[in-house]
Parts: structure tokens; C-alpha cells; sequence
């Protein structure tokens, strides 16, 4: 339990990086509105709106001006709010409940570019097949 903590934790700063240069970009990846509405059927992004329009969101970015938000501009701001939605709820015991919220916006973000480490690929592959993510071992094999 305390090695699959570790890796999961681990894995957190690595996603959270990512994210924080991924919330920089002007505009949304070339697909993105599938993913997207998948994670807002779980997840209502609608409070994290206004502090990333505010520009008090937590990647620290500059205020949004409304009268002058473009479309692709306007779809980062929803992502931003997703993702903001979605990560809240993980921490560094994901592995120890099966989530398909948590797989969905796992694969949401690999859609958008970031690479699943082992422990996420492995969370994502075990809640699609239904097996029980607590049951598997994360840590990785001795090279």
C-alpha cells in the first residue's frame, strides 16, 4: 500500500506539471470537445470559472477580458475549468478506488497530448476492463 501511494503521488506531480503548461496554451487541442463534455457529465466546471476568468485560478494565470475572449480562447477556459473540476478529487489513493471519472479524464488528457505514466495507464486499462485497481500492484518491476 505505501509503495502504490508513493508511485500514485508521484504520478500526481508529474499529471500536475503537464497541466500547468497545458492551461498556457491560447487555444484548445485540434479534438477536444468529445473528452470535454464526457468529463462534464461527472463534473460541473461551472465554479472554477470565474477564478480562471478572474485570473485567480491555480496555474496563476492573467485575467480573461469577456469583450474580448475568442472561441478558442473561450474553450481553454472551459478545460482549464474541467480539469480543475476533476483534479480536486485525486489524491495520492486514486489506485484504491475504481473510478470510470477518473479513468474518462485520464484518457481525456492523453487525448489532449499528456502521456499516461505506468500507474495511470495501468489505473485507466483495470477500470475499463472492470478489474479492481486496488488489486494491482504499481510499483514498477525490478529491472
Amino acid at each position: 500500500m505505501i509503495a502504490n501511494n508513493k508511485r500514485f503521488e508521484a504520478m500526481n506531480e508529474i499529471r500536475r506539471e503537464w497541466i500547468d503548461q497545458f492551461a498556457k496554451r491560447t487555444g484548445p487541442p485540434k479534438v477536444y470537445l468529445p473528452a470535454l463534455v464526457a468529463l462534464m457529465v461527472r463534473e460541473s466546471p461551472t465554479e472554477y470559472l470565474r477564478p480562471i476568468i478572474n485570473g485567480h485560478g491555480t496555474d496563476g494565470a492573467t485575467p480573461v477580458d469577456l469583450d474580448t475572449l475568442t472561441t478558442p480562447a473561450a474553450a481553454m477556459v472551459l478545460i482549464r475549468a474541467a480539469i480543475a473540476a476533476t483534479e480536486r478529487y485525486i489524491d495520492k489513493g486514486m489506485w484504491r478506488r475504481e473510478s470510470p471519472t477518473h479513468a474518462r479524464y485520464l484518457t481525456a488528457l492523453a487525448s489532449w497530448g499528456y502521456t499516461l505514466t505506468d500507474p495511470e495507464a495501468m489505473y485507466v486499462e483495470a477500470v475499463t476492463n472492470g478489474t479492481d485497481p486496488s488489486t494491482i500492484d504499481y510499483t514498477p518491476a525490478e529491472q
